[in-house]
């Protein structure tokens, strides 16, 4: 039985072969003309690591927001590049390894590493390396003394002090020479109302940093070399007493040919003071002197 079983699978083993082969190279055919290799374009937006060691090199790099996003063509399997959508897609910079043009020191390149988080093996991405463009410039840092306003009031017998005070008070602004240069003074801004809290006859609050440069136009800080601790800036206003006051004026001497001062009038007949609670107890009223002297008669 056994020998018959072996003489029939032996029977004719070339064309039986051959008919597997066959059989093979058909289902690929087909397989193929199904699930067919095709060419589809993605598109990302470019990470860019490294700023900083362009930086230590006394450099600012610069990259255009159009130039961060890329679009690039991939070939695989139709069903494969069908499961395939932007989001499978990254694509990274790290501008220590920026090429700078030779003719032009104020253009550089850096290779794109494309890459996909599917099917990373059965795709393939076309067209050769990608390289991105950028501007290069010289690297300025310098020093400015934060400004500080308050827009609001107090009402009742509350005032703000004049001196309000920014932590810190000094910051360090880096960046492309062309805008560091043109930055005229750095602010911040905070409102306070009657709902503002007071603690220990202050009020602390925080404001963002903004950058004004020659002409009065906010610069853009997010496109400045900016310490994330100088971004936003603590802001301490002391808060004071106020008691109105009236003036009182006295005269000493006396007008020439006999005559004598009946009055005085005043502009204003009290004033606002501010202040120390326990100082401003001890002031009743504000006290004016006037010296009045005799007219000088020439014969």
């Amino acid at each position: 039985m056994g020998k018959k079983l072996l003489k029939t699978f032996t029977n004719n083993i070339g064309f039986k072969i051959l008919a597997i082969a066959f059989a093979f190279i058909l289902w690929l055919v087909v397989y193929n003309l199904n699930d067919p290799v095709k060419t589809k374009t993605f598109t990302t937006t470019v990470t860019v690591t490294g700023r900083d060691s362009v930086v230590d090199k006394g450099l600012w790099p610069t990259i255009k927001d159009s130039e961060k996003t890329i679009s690039f063509s991939v070939s695989g399997k139709r069903s494969y590049l069908n499961e395939l959508d932007d989001s499978d897609f990254y694509a990274n910079v790290d501008l220590a390894n920026i090429i700078v043009d030779k003719d032009d020191t104020n253009k550089a390149s850096v290779k794109v590493d494309i890459g996909c988080t599917k099917y990373r093996h059965s795709i393939t991405f076309n067209g050769g390396d990608h390289m991105l463009p950028l501007s290069v410039e010289k690297y300025m840092q310098k020093q400015f003394e934060v400004k500080v306003s308050v827009d609001g009031s107090l009402s009742g017998a509350k005032a703000l002090g004049n001196k309000p005070q920014a932590n810190p008070k000094v910051v360090k602004i880096g960046g492309p020479e062309s805008v560091v240069s043109t930055i005229a003074s750095a602010n911040v801004n905070i409102k306070v109302d009657d709902n503002t809290i007071i603690s220990d006859n202050q009020i602390t609050d925080r404001g963002d940093l903004t950058l004004i440069d020659d002409n009065g136009d906010e610069i853009d800080i997010s496109k400045l070399d900016v310490d994330s601790q100088y971004q936003s800036i603590a802001v301490t206003v002391d808060v004071l007493s106020t008691k109105e006051v009236p003036i009182k004026c006295t005269t000493t001497g006396s007008p020439a040919g006999g005559k004598s001062v009946l009055g005085v009038e005043l502009s204003e007949e009290s004033v606002m003071l501010k202040g120390n609670a326990e100082a401003l107890n001890n002031i009743t009223s504000i006290d004016v002197r006037q010296s009045i002297y005799r007219a000088q008669q020439t014969i």
